[in-house]
Parts: structure tokens; sequence; C-alpha cells
């Protein structure tokens, strides 16, 4: 007399344990795969000085503006214009630049963080922009703060390109 049943009998079907129900993966957040990005890069940073080269920090800027624009549904040529100075007070654009301040942590609530970004420069910025960088940052902290977070990331970074435009960089 024999105790074990196959692996297929005693299964009732329907039931999770059918071996031929499909099973559907549920859908993954995209944030652990930005922060694993971002850690490799970071492992990458050159060690002689701490900072990314342009190449890094653009394709860590790919990580942000793919999950910032996964969340807020912005048009992709209203990115690109920002590089070319180009800020129309569109909602989904500031809150955009919003979510990936966030994503950064220099933004705590309706505040930019200054101390995170100069923190940020240095380690995502090649060494050559970091001072001008800084400075810009210095200087446009003082923009004033909405009561709308959004807002106040967007007044933040169109100051940026308004003071030096040359360093501008923003995904």
């Amino acid at each position: 007399m024999n105790r074990f049943l196959p692996a297929t009998e005693g299964v009732r079907k329907g039931t999770m344990n059918d071996p031929s129900e499909k099973r559907t993966p549920k859908r993954m957040s995209k944030t652990p795969l930005l922060l694993s990005t971002l850690f490799l890069l970071l492992l990458a940073i050159d060690q002689t000085n701490g900072a990314m080269t342009t190449e890094q920090m653009q394709t860590a800027a790919k990580g942000f503006r793919r999950t910032c624009q996964g969340k807020i549904s912005v048009d992709t040529a209203l990115l690109d214009g920002m590089s070319k100075g180009e800020f129309p007070e569109d909602r989904n654009l500031q809150c955009y630049i919003k979510c990936v301040m966030n994503l950064l942590r220099t933004m705590r609530g309706n505040k930019v963080d200054a101390d995170m970004l100069v923190k940020q420069v240095e380690i995502m910025m090649p060494v050559e922009r970091q001072d001008a960088m800084k400075q810009v940052i210095h200087t446009c902290a003082g923009t004033p703060e909405a009561e709308d977070a959004c807002v106040t990331a967007f007044r933040f970074l169109k100051c940026t390109w308004d003071i030096d435009p040359a360093n501008f960089f923003f995904p």
C-alpha cells in the first residue's frame, strides 16, 4: 500500500496548489530598481575625488526621469525644454520637479534642503562643476517657498537656470 501520492494527485483544480494554474506576477515597484541602479552608480564613482563623471551623472538622471515620469504624467518635450530655459507654469512639470527632488531627498515638506543639495552635488556632479553649482544653490535657497511643494521646487529650479544656465542640469 503506497502512502505517498504523486505530486498532481490530491490537488483540486482551481486551487493555488494546482500546477496547471497560471500565476500572474504582481506588479513590482520601480523604487527598488532605481535604488539598485543608484547604488551601482555610486560604486562606480571615481574614488579619487568621490564624484561622478558626466556620463555617470546622465545615466543616474535617466533613472530618476523614468521613475518620476512614470508617477507623474508629464510631456517629455516639457522636460527637455528645461535644459533650454523653458519653464512653463505647468502643474505636472512642477510636480515632476518635486518628485525628482524628493527622490534625491533634497526637499523637506515645502522647503528646499540646501545642505542636502550640496551633498548631492558633491556626489553626483563632476568636480569641475561643483563649485559653481554650490554657489547657485546658496543663492537660490533664498527663493520664497510656496504653500505648494510642487511650486516651491519649480521656483527653485527655475532660479538655478536663471543664475547659471551653463551649469544647469536636471533629469
